[in-house]
């Protein structure tokens, strides 16, 4: 029997893990959150996600700096990570690459598009 896939959820705002939560009750992801960056970042190391959504503005360490530091590491050089704002505008094109990030979303987001992005990238 394989082991499920790992999705890490890090963010301050407990309704945006709640979001997570709730799309993904019934199916086989093992859903894991913090809800600061420093916390994120130890899970993430102990934990190894196959997927990570990273809120950019976060208490103790900043999801850009949370990014740097997991594409810094080797198991995370190929994990997507997805970074979320409720900023109307996030990092360039250029920035996202340097930074290592696989794409970014603007907070609210559709469920719908969180959902299509877990399956693509977990593969279920």
């Amino acid at each position: 029997m394989s082991e499920k896939p790992k999705l890490l959820v890090i963010d301050d705002q407990p309704f945006i893990v709640a979001i997570f939560t709730e799309l993904f009750r019934s199916d086989e992801i093992d859903l894991i959150s913090a809800s600061n960056g420093e916390d994120g970042l130890d899970l993430a190391l102990k934990e190894e996600p196959n997927l990570i959504f990273l809120d950019i503005e976060m208490p103790r360490m900043d999801g850009l700096s949370v990014c740097k530091k997991l594409r810094q590491d080797p198991r995370f050089e190929s994990t997507p990570i997805f970074l979320l704002s409720a900023k109307g505008e996030g990092p360039s094109d250029d920035e996202q690459q340097e930074i290592g990030v696989t794409g970014y979303l603007t907070k609210p987001f559709s469920p719908l598009q969180i959902y299509s992005l877990i399956k693509q990238h977990l593969n279920i």
